[in-house]
């Protein structure tokens, strides 16, 4: 038997093959583990380029790899995925268990077993990005025990396919002398050797790896975020950079997060928010978001607030006819200290709002808060509780108090109205200067009667001589009154 085992393996599987006797079974079993055990050919190319995420179960499996004496040695190359997955494992690994697996072929089975695992069922969130030590420690240890790692590789396997600018880290040893081998060096210190199409080439040793990587994966991330996109399915965001890179997290995890911080992302400019699957008896998450959201008061641009994909335009799904009167959407989310006194974003120069249901003294309240340089403002799928009148008074407030000159109006469905039948508006839509000939066409398709003597007053006006002035405001003000 001892000289049938130093049979080459293709050699051994022929004989079984063509062959019934039960005595060669153990044969078979026995040069399948000998094909694991000897074969270094085999060895090398399964272990030399390994993946792993920034996540604690997955750096965990990285560590008992770099424990192995017979497997360490033959890592060349990592990657590790920055989009910081959550997964389950195989029934069959154990990582509570200090002791490294009895042998090979059963480290080998776990690895393999683990990795087919959190492909195929893989959940992002921002909670696992790497904001602690353990991490550090982890990566330390395991860099520590693969004396032959040439590089490290950041990769983004959320979103494989977009032009991401990735980074590749090649590790050398320092000579002695060397002050490089200090931690802690800051990316831009890095010397770059080259550049091949989106992936960057840094060149350090395995004291500034560490570093360097959390310096890749966290602080581009959330320092240099210039947007965020929060998923209205699941309340799950996806964080882009300037790059196009993408991160998943989740609204409540996000908030928790940086809860101390009071601008945890200084460059963010744009901002979209859906709120659709926040019901009505959820209004303190709202308001925490909203008030994360008044954090970017000195960048942020744009925001759109929206209802998700599927826009509520059947409110009775959101304010079902149990409630009276139907809460109003723009008041469950501000905050109790936002009275409309000052510019909450200074400047921002767009602002959308989707698919809501308010009172004019809200949404005015609203709009007075977002003057300054606010050039663009969309009102979509407008639901409206008060009287068409009201709707002067916010057309009056956008013409005194901001430059609008991009204006858009949409109403909600007619045949979808929520509880109470509220006024809802005509489609009104201008790009251009806010002019007298765009105030009189905006209150024309404001009013509701067409015999109203608003209506033929602004018609006459608009019929006029341009010389001939009268101020429409004060026209309309008295007749109100």
């Amino acid at each position: 038997m001892k000289s049938l085992t130093t049979l080459p393996v293709e050699l051994v599987q022929l004989i079984t093959k063509y062959t019934s006797v039960d005595d060669l079974l153990n044969l078979r079993l026995a040069c399948k583990q000998l094909n694991y055990k000897t074969r270094d050919t085999h060895l090398n190319a399964l272990y030399a380029r390994r993946t792993y995420f920034l996540s604690l179960k997955s750096l965990q499996i990285l560590l008992k790899l770099s424990q192995h004496s017979d497997l360490n040695f033959r890592v060349k190359h990592l990657q590790l995925d920055i989009a910081c997955a959550i997964f389950n494992f195989a029934d069959s690994i154990n990582l509570d268990e200090d002791e490294d697996p009895d042998s090979i072929d059963q480290l080998a089975e776990s690895l393999l077993g683990s990795r087919g695992s959190f492909l195929s069922d893989t959940r992002y969130y921002v909670s696992d990005v790497p904001l602690d030590g353990r991490y550090t420690r982890l990566l330390t240890s395991a860099f520590a025990g693969l004396p032959n790692l040439k590089t490290v590789e950041l990769i983004n396997g959320h979103n494989p396919n977009s032009e991401v600018s990735f980074r590749t880290f090649e590790l050398y040893n320092p000579p002695a002398n060397s002050s490089s081998g200090s931690s802690g060096v800051d990316l831009q210190e890095y010397e770059r050797v080259r550049s091949t199409g989106w992936v960057d080439v840094y060149t350090l040793n395995a004291h500034q790896v560490i570093p360097a990587i959390f310096a890749a994966s966290v602080k581009s991330h959330t320092v240099e975020l210039e947007n965020i996109l929060l998923d209205e399915k699941t309340l799950k965001g996806r964080v882009f950079n300037s790059t196009g890179d993408s991160l998943a997290v989740w609204i409540p995890e996000i908030l928790a997060i940086h809860e101390d911080h009071q601008s945890p992302f200084p460059k963010l400019k744009r901002l979209e928010l859906p709120l659709g699957t926040l019901k009505d008896n959820e209004g303190i998450e709202q308001r925490r978001i909203f008030e994360y959201i008044l954090r970017f008061t000195d960048t942020l641009e744009s925001l759109k607030i929206v209802q998700g994909a599927s826009p509520l335009h059947d409110l009775t799904q959101l304010f079902p006819a149990s409630i009276d009167p139907p809460v109003d959407t723009l008041t469950t989310w501000l905050p109790d200290s936002f009275d409309g006194t000052h510019a909450i974003f200074p400047r921002l120069t767009s602002f959308h709002l989707e698919s809501f249901l308010t009172s004019f003294e809200t949404l005015n309240t609203l709009l007075v808060s977002l003057k300054g340089s606010l050039r663009t403002l969309s009102l979509v799928s407008c639901t409206i509780e008060n009287p068409p009148s009201g709707w002067r008074r916010i057309l009056e407030t956008i013409d005194k108090s901001m430059g609008i000159t991009s204006f858009k109006l949409i109403p909600a469905q007619a045949d979808r109205k929520p509880p109470g039948n509220p006024y809802v508006i005509p489609t009104i839509e201008f790009d251009g200067a806010w002019t007298a000939d765009s105030k009189f066409a905006v209150y024309d398709a404001c009013e509701p009667e067409a015999g109203s003597w608003e209506l033929k007053i602004i018609r006459m006006l608009r019929e006029l001589p341009s010389s001939y002035s009268l101020d429409l405001d004060v026209l309309l003000a008295a007749g109100l009154e």
